[in-house]
């Protein structure tokens, strides 16, 4: 079973105990609703596993994650999940692999 704590917009998730398709299946859910809508593959959903935290920091959020290796692609043209704007800072603790990303006609690549 999924943990899932917390109340409000503070909780805590994990697909401790989940099969890994299915701890997928609740990634991609869980992952879009705490920050942006997104596409979500993982190269190998036979060993996936994550866990996600999202808590109140003042005025901002902020939501760590933790997962086997996926590529994630910003869909672009849906709603954010809340009406004013928003920014994202992502901090990367590791990866296995470079991190590539584009943005319109821009496209870079960092290397953890």
């Amino acid at each position: 079973m999924a943990l899932l704590e917390g109340t409000g917009e503070d909780h805590r998730w994990s697909s401790a105990g989940l099969p890994p398709v299915e701890a997928l299946r609740l990634w991609k859910h869980r992952a879009c609703e705490a920050i942006t809508p997104m596409h979500i593959e993982a190269p190998d959903e036979t060993r996936f596993a994550a866990h996600l935290q999202n808590q109140a920091v003042g005025p901002l959020r902020l939501v760590t994650l933790e997962a086997s290796p996926q590529k994630v692609v910003h869909i672009g043209g849906e709603q954010p999940r809340h009406a004013e704007a928003s920014f994202h800072l992502l901090h990367f603790q590791r990866s296995t692999a470079p991190i590539s990303a584009c943005v319109g006609s821009q496209s870079f690549s960092i290397d953890a």
